[in-house]
Formats: C-alpha cells, sequence, structure tokens
C-alpha cells in the first residue's frame, strides 16, 4: 500500500490484531464515540448551517446503511463529488462506516479529469448532489437529494467490524506537475490526531478547514477536529483568498486552531497582522515562511502557539513541524489542560 506523507505533527497507532481489544485510536470507534460524548455540541459549522454531532451521526449513519444495500463494503471505493462542507463531511463519514474508500473529487474539474480518476480507483458509486446529476461520468451517481438520509432506516446497521484494515481514502494529488496517487488507511487517518507534544485539540476548539477537499490537508483538520470533539468550521475558497473576508471569518466563528500555508500567512501578516490575535495555534507550512511577516504578527498580537512544518531532509513530502517560541507567550492567558 502507498502511505500518505504525513505531518511530523501527528501521532500513529500501532495495526491492530484481530480479536484484540479496540485500542482508543480505531477511526469508527473514536468518531462515533465523539458523536456520544459530544450530542449536542456543534460538529461541522458553515456560514449558513450548524451540526451537531448528533445530527452528524444520525445523518452518517442512515447514508451509510444506504450505501451498504447498494453493494458498498469492505474498501469498495465511493467517489465523493461534493463542495466542502457538511454535506461532503457526512458523505466522507458515512463511506468510512459502510466500510468503504473516500475518493474526494473536486466538482470544478471537467468531466474528462473526473472520468480519469474514477477509471484508475474503478469507483463504481459516486456520491454528488443534484447539480450534478447530468454529467458525463461513467459511475453510479448517487444524489443525496434523492435519499431519505436520517429517517430511521439505519436501526440494524452496523459499522464495518474494527479488526478489519480499512483504506479509508484514495487522494490523486498534484506534485511536480503530475497526478500522484496516494492511499490512506484507517490508522493512519486515526494518526492524524494531532500529537499532544506539539498541539492540544480540546472540545471547545473551533478548527478553520480552508484547504482544498481534496487533499491531505483537509483530511488532518476536518479530522483532527472531528476525532477530538471539537468543531470543524469549513470556509469557502472565495473567503479564504480574501485576506480581508478570511480575517473577519476567523473572528466570527471563534477559530482556535488554524493551518495555513507560509505564501498565505505572508500576505496576510502585510495586511492583517492581528487577524490571528484569537487564535490557540498557528501552523504554518513551507519554508518560506518571511521572518519581516512574522515579527509584524508578533507585535501586533500573536496566537498562543506558532509552528513551522518545513519538508523534511530527503522527502519533500514530509513536513517536520518546529513551534517558534516566542509566540504569543505573553499575549495569551493559560490554555487549560
Amino acid at each position: 500500500m502507498v502511505q500518505l506523507p504525513v505531518h511530523s505533527a501527528v501521532r500513529f497507532y500501532p495495526q491492530r490484531l484481530a480479536g484484540a481489544p479496540a485500542p482508543d485510536g480505531v477511526l469508527s470507534e473514536r468518531f462515533l464515540r465523539q458523536t456520544v460524548l459530544n450530542k449536542s455540541k456543534p460538529a461541522i459549522i458553515t456560514l449558513d448551517r450548524i451540526l451537531s454531532y448528533g445530527e452528524l451521526a444520525r445523518d452518517a449513519r442512515s447514508l451509510a446503511a444506504h450505501l451498504r444495500r447498494l453493494g458498498v463494503g469492505h474498501e469498495t471505493p465511493v467517489g465523493v463529488l461534493l463542495a466542502p462542507g457538511i454535506e461532503h463531511i457526512t458523505a466522507q463519514a458515512a463511506v468510512i462506516l459502510a466500510g468503504g474508500s473516500v475518493v474526494p473529487l473536486d466538482v470544478s474539474l471537467p468531466d474528462e479529469r473526473l472520468a480519469a480518476m474514477l477509471r484508475q480507483w474503478r469507483v463504481l458509486f459516486t456520491l454528488t448532489d443534484a447539480p450534478c446529476r447530468e454529467r458525463a461520468l461513467d459511475t453510479r451517481l448517487i444524489i443525496l437529494e434523492d435519499i431519505a438520509v436520517g429517517d430511521g432506516n439505519d436501526s440494524d446497521f452496523m459499522p464495518q467490524p474494527t479488526s478489519l484494515p480499512q483504506r479509508t481514502h484514495l487522494l490523486v494529488t498534484a506534485q511536480t506537475g503530475r497526478p500522484a496517487s496516494r492511499e490512506l488507511d484507517a490508522h493512519g487517518l486515526v494518526g492524524q490526531v494531532i500529537n499532544r507534544r506539539h498541539v492540544r485539540v480540546n472540545p471547545d476548539d473551533r478548527v478553520g478547514c480552508i484547504a482544498a477537499a481534496t487533499g491531505c490537508a483537509y483530511q488532518l483538520e476536518v479530522w483532527g477536529a472531528l476525532l477530538n470533539g471539537a468543531a470543524a468550521v469549513v470556509l469557502p475558497q472565495n473567503i479564504v483568498r480574501d485576506a480581508s473576508r478570511l480575517t473577519a471569518a476567523l473572528a466570527q466563528f471563534a477559530i482556535s486552531i488554524l493551518f495555513i500555508s507560509a505564501a498565505l500567512f505572508n500576505q496576510m501578516a502585510r495586511r492583517y497582522p492581528d487577524a490571528f490575535r484569537g487564535l490557540q495555534y498557528l501552523l504554518v507550512e513551507g519554508d518560506g515562511l518571511d521572518d519581516a511577516s512574522l515579527t509584524r504578527v508578533m507585535q501586533h498580537g500573536a496566537p498562543r502557539h506558532v509552528l513551522n512544518g518545513r519538508p523534511a531532509a530527503g522527502n519533500a513530502a514530509r513536513s517536520l513541524y518546529h513551534e517558534i517560541p516566542f509566540a504569543g507567550a505573553a499575549a495569551h492567558r493559560a490554555r487549560p489542560s
């Protein structure tokens, strides 16, 4: 199995042996546990809707039961052709609970590009919405609006046994101008629960989800939140690309943890150096972090923690995070343990 490049700021759990007790890190068990512990708390927040953990569990289980009836089973590739947001995350959770593998697809790509990805992963089923109903794709389109999700039809549904290793995601990413296919298994995805030595994700946190939904970073944002009982705040790209609107959104939604590229950080720091002052953790990805930009942010109210991830020696796809020690230590009250 091709392994997905991961950050050093994440924790891995060992493979589970058949019949062994379930470790704290088994993905489906950990996710469902959070939906019980945080039933009434926000799980996903978007510009116009909030979905609680209880509602997410209800909808994901119902959709997973529907997928099972269609024939989705262990590691069946299932496309998710949806814009980032509540439906996209619900679809991901449903595919994983059904035992399948998520193939996230970009709705903005032309049909021929999507068709190539679908052929590559042999995707027979694709979850999508009504606007994509007429797209010319060689896959069975499952239109979410046509499914009575959350209607109680999952009373006998059981998630895939956690003793089975599960490939949860099949990603097609662009590296050096050429598409690269990557797989992520359930234990690797649980490994994206961020290592407490670097970032402590608490149930009262709100994690900004600003990456493209087809890549590794988005999975880190979304599942880093959901596997810890925190809220995933999904912001559309038209806000992410506008420094003024992104600054306002960080404050409006009280985002406390944010992953951001070095280029976007430098841009934000030049125009809105106080944009990050409400964050507990800011993780800046890339080796282009500008010292002057960093100084401006520190002078205008820094986050409590700033970490910079740079490519590891000999592995440009893997990042090693280190904390910038003077980042905001005096600007915030101590964070609860």
